[in-house]
């Protein structure tokens, strides 16, 4: 299980550029539809753009397999790691948003819907309706550009359980942590 795929975290890493000026673009859709009242795709949007302006610690990463719910494939998810002591409570919390080996199946448009939901997810501190709410209202308002994923083709792909997978994520942070970074590109600050 040692392979990494950078040419999937670069694809990655150019399409969260796609993710930023889209929620931009819907920032001023809504502004113009709404004025100053509240939405909450408003403040999903919001925080995905503070997040990515200046993202702290954050990785894109790959690991070579595909968790599995009962049937149902896990494409991404965000993973963050903290200080577990009090005397290194000021050590950096580190994010990792990790894509499994399906996404390398995934087209353009369905692999910035997945990251999209992940970047939300980091963003508001894994909040699963925020996620898919900013996710789905990106679909609906660029069709062309996001695609939710509805299914995968799981032949030839390691596929693991995802509770052994999460269970051993969280009994062995450090061994899992150094796997990540071994396959990862830092998120780099954007701007529009």
């Amino acid at each position: 299980m040692g392979e990494c795929d950078r040419v999937l975290l670069m694809r990655a890493r150019r399409l969260v550029e796609d993710v930023y000026l889209y929620a931009d673009e819907l920032l001023r859709e809504l502004e113009a539809e709404l004025g100053e009242g509240y939405s909450p795709e408003r403040e999903v949007a919001e925080s995905v753009v503070r997040f990515i302006e200046n993202p702290v610690n954050v990785y894109l990463s790959y690991y070579p397999v595909t968790p599995v719910y009962i049937v149902v494939p896990l494409f991404a998810q965000v993973m963050t790691y903290g200080p577990r002591v009090p005397r290194r409570a000021r050590a950096p919390r580190i994010t990792f948003i990790v894509l499994y080996e399906v996404c390398k199946h995934l087209t353009d448009a369905e692999l910035r819907y997945v990251l999209a939901h992940e970047l939300a997810h980091a963003a508001t501190e894994d909040d699963e309706v925020a996620a898919d709410l900013f996710a789905s209202v990106l679909a609906v308002r660029f069709p062309e550009r996001f695609e939710m994923p509805l299914a995968a083709d799981e032949r030839g792909l390691r596929v693991v359980d995802a509770a052994k997978l999460e269970a051993y994520s969280r009994e062995h942070p450090r061994r899992f942590m150094r796997r990540l970074l071994r396959c990862s590109v830092r998120l780099r600050p954007l701007r529009a």
